[in-house]
């Protein structure tokens, strides 16, 4: 496993672009949310349409293809690719059990 990986200039900057666009747009959409003073209910419409209308799954996932591309695919003695092994302390969100407080 080399600690050094390339990619062409032009896919990299693509996926800064996309990263750059759904960043910055997010923080306005927070900013927006306060200064408006927007109910719970009108800031999730405004974040749900930014993301179904800037496609930010599609974005995001094509930003995780092209830097897992980098990455051996190939398992190791313990079944699991580079990218597994690195990512086994990631954090999901999973829906709250009935019962939790928020």
């Amino acid at each position: 496993m080399s600690d050094t990986v390339s990619y062409d200039r032009s896919t990299i900057v693509g996926v800064f672009r996309d990263l750059e666009e759904l960043v910055v747009s997010l923080d306005r959409i927070g900013s927006h949310v306060a200064l408006e003073g927007l109910s719970p209910i009108e800031d999730a419409r405004v974040l749900r349409e930014f993301v179904d209308q800037w496609q930010l799954f599609r974005k995001l996932s094509h930003a995780r293809s092209v830097l897992g591309d980098a990455f051996s695919r190939d398992p190791g003695p313990d079944g699991m690719d580079e990218l597994e092994r690195e990512c086994e302390t990631c954090r999901f969100w999973s829906a709250p059990r009935s019962g939790d407080s928020a």
